[in-house]
C-alpha cells in the first residue's frame, strides 16, 4: 500500500503495484546488507540535517536497527565521507 493522494488531511491509499512503474518494482535492492542500508540512510539524513550526537533520539529515530555503537561508527564514516 502507498499514498495515492491526499484530500485535506486524509490520505487515500492504493496498491503499490498501481503507484510505481513495473521496472522499478522489479529492480534489485541497491542495499545488499542491513549495514549498507543503514549507511545509506545515515548519509541521506546527514545530507539533509547535518551531523548530530549519536544519543540525539529525535535525529536518529526511524533508522532501523541502529545501536548507539553503530550510530557512532556511521557518524565517524559520515565525517570522513564529507571531509
Amino acid at each position: 500500500m502507498g499514498i495515492h493522494h491526499r484530500v485535506g488531511t486524509r490520505r487515500v491509499f492504493d496498491l503499490i503495484e498501481r503507484l510505481l512503474p513495473a521496472n522499478l518494482l522489479a529492480a534489485p535492492d541497491p542495499n545488499e546488507t542491513d549495514e549498507d542500508y543503514q549507511n545509506w540512510h545515515v548519509l541521506r539524513r546527514v545530507g539533509g540535517l547535518g551531523l548530530a550526537n549519536p544519543s540525539a533520539a529525535e535525529y536518529w529515530g526511524m533508522i532501523w536497527g541502529m545501536t548507539l555503537g553503530a550510530k557512532s561508527e556511521v557518524r565517524r564514516a559520515a565525517v570522513k565521507h564529507y571531509l
